[in-house]
């Protein structure tokens, strides 16, 4: 099982790894929500650990 404390943003619900970022404050009035939780369709730790590295750059690329 993978530990969320070694993978950033990764948490385990039903054996499916789901991807949780928080929205900085000053853009949340852009979002619906104060965080984005979105499913990485794996049961695996290392394919969740890949997409989540991936999400991750792609929401620091959207908040810059």
């Amino acid at each position: 099982m993978l530990y969320t404390r070694e993978v950033q943003y990764v948490y385990p619900r039903d054996s499916i790894y789901y991807f949780n970022r928080r929205i900085p404050k000053d853009l949340q009035r852009h979002y619906r929500c104060e965080r984005i939780i979105v499913s990485l369709h794996t049961k695996s730790p290392h394919a969740a650990k890949t997409k989540s590295v991936t999400l991750a750059a792609q929401r620091e690329n959207e908040y810059r």
